[in-house]
């Protein structure tokens, strides 16, 4: 695109300076001192080379050829009305330009051309790798930003293992899953019951003045991962071909995005750990990975407060009397 702009405007001011040129010499006064007179045509039609040169740049052979015919002409219409035979030097001169141009300076515009193409697709590889660079940069913060949660994660691990009431461990679970994960409006921890197999509210996580819960056991997404005990990542509620709105009112609900997973240990379904958002694509699957792990490790803490439970019940409770 350079090379072709080049082009164009050297050609116009080939255009511009042959027809000022050619107006100005036509212009001089015959009348001066004849040897004055020769000297400043001859002066003029000299700048003709250059011209012939530039348009054989510019335009190619065809160009080149136009203005060198031109040229020529100027310097035989000279010739003639002077009857002075320096002007038919010119002329010799203007063809013996126009040899050389015919010769190098193709070659010249290919090897010029080369030269613009290696230097467009140096610029196109520097761009290219700047890109790539960005992509790593980005990738560095995100590996950084997994580092941060997966120490967060350990810290998990530590702390769950010196809790012991039930109502610390789920505290404890929703609160590190609302600041780990991040990105969420609300979070959720159902236990199920085991003798009906439903889903019992017992922590929540939400903003002050935030509407209060009223389905204690669970709505049609907790249900969901509780019947296909698998996780559930939903972007847009609104357009999740898995659940009809038939099922759910839009204006009833202040949440768009969400993700839920199963609790389970010794493949035991304890609970569902959920974090929902009220903006659409909140979540993406690591955010789902990260939530799963988390819930793993509570299953395990809430499945050990279970048996050590039942341990101090059947320790005090005889087993046949009750």
């Amino acid at each position: 695109m350079n090379l072709i702009k080049d082009k164009i405007f050297l050609g116009f001011v080939s255009c511009i300076l042959f027809i000022f040129l050619a107006f100005f010499i036509f212009q001089i006064d015959t009348k001066d001192d004849p040897s004055r007179y020769l000297q400043l045509t001859s002066a003029y039609l000299v700048t003709f080379n250059a011209i012939i040169i530039s348009s054989w740049l510019s335009f190619g052979w065809i160009g080149g050829a136009v203005i060198l015919a031109l040229s020529i002409v100027i310097a035989l219409f000279f010739s003639m009305f002077t009857g002075s035979p320096l002007y038919y030097m010119h002329t010799v001169v203007f063809l013996f330009t126009g040899a050389i141009c015919n010769r190098y300076f193709k070659e010249f515009v290919i090897f010029k051309t080369e030269y613009l193409l290696k230097r467009e697709k140096i610029e196109e590889e520097k761009n290219t790798l700047a890109e790539r660079i960005e992509k790593d940069k980005a990738l560095t913060e995100a590996s950084g930003v997994k580092l941060e949660r997966y120490k967060a994660l350990k810290n998990v691990t530590e702390n769950l293992s010196d809790i012991a009431s039930l109502e610390r461990i789920t505290r404890f679970l929703v609160e590190k899953s609302f600041d780990i994960v991040g990105k969420s409006t609300r979070s959720l921890l159902y236990i199920i019951n085991a003798d009906v197999q439903e889903l019992v509210l017992t922590y929540s996580k939400q903003p002050e003045g935030f509407s209060r819960i009223k389905q204690k056991k669970g709505d049609i997404f907790d249900k969901w991962v509780l019947r296909q005990n698998q996780p559930l990542i939903v972007l847009d509620i609104a357009k999740d071909f898995r659940f009809s709105q038939d099922d759910f009112s839009l204006d009833e609900i202040n949440f768009k995005s969400l993700i839920i997973v199963p609790m389970v240990s010794h493949n035991k379904m304890v609970g569902i750990l959920r974090l929902d958002s009220q903006r659409t694509n909140a979540y993406n699957p690591d955010d789902l990975r990260l939530l799963d792990i988390i819930a793993d490790l509570g299953a395990v803490a809430l499945n050990n407060n279970m048996l050590y439970q039942r341990t101090i019940e059947l320790a005090i409770r005889d087993g046949l009397t009750k």
